[in-house]
């Protein structure tokens, strides 16, 4: 019987072992590096902070609106450009329609700008480079890291798009526009 024992203690101390180190491997980062992608507060390339730090840094003239829309509304904010950045769970919750209230605001002269669109995956290489202005021997290349395209309509007008379809597209509403760029997830 002791024999028993002791080899029982021993899977248990094995399989406890194999608990904790797989733990410490499999565990999802806590530091917030992987969490915070895409975040306007993370200065990491893919942070929209780092996107905003960049463009004033280019004399670029922007002006953070950190209220709702609502608000943009009530203070008839004219000739301006909103962004509107859709995640995952958005469409999970189903938050992705344009208001009524964002058309009436963007027929009036003014641009919606949504990055985060989903669309289906295509056959296209998911880093891939496409040409900047459908110049076909440009050196301006625009790395793109998707397979998602939009196959465009009569409405929408492509602005950055290779034999897939649009990774950028526009749709004009009255005297404004809706600029849409994929996601990659």
């Amino acid at each position: 019987m002791p024999n028993f024992r002791q080899r029982k203690w021993l899977w248990m101390g094995i399989a406890i072992a194999v608990i904790i180190i797989l733990t410490l491997v499999a565990a999802p980062n806590s530091g917030g590096r992987k969490n915070d992608s895409g975040s306007t507060y993370g200065r990491n390339p893919d942070g929209y902070g780092a996107w905003y730090k960049y463009m004033t840094k280019q004399e670029i003239p922007i002006k953070r609106w950190r209220k709702p829309f609502s608000q943009l509304i009530e203070d008839d904010v004219q000739d301006a450009t909103y962004l509107k950045i859709l995640s995952k769970s958005d469409y999970l919750l189903g938050f992705i329609d344009v208001s009524s209230t964002e058309l009436d605001w963007i027929s009036q002269g003014n641009t919606l700008v949504i990055i985060g669109k989903y669309e289906a995956a295509t056959a296209a290489r998911f880093h891939s480079s496409i040409p900047y202005r459908q110049e076909t021997l440009s050196n301006n290349q625009i790395k793109i890291a998707t397979t998602r395209r939009f196959r465009q309509g009569k409405q929408e007008q492509s602005i950055l798009q290779d034999r897939y379809g649009a990774v950028v597209w526009q749709e004009k509403i009255g005297k404004g526009k809706i600029i849409y760029c994929t996601t990659p997830f």
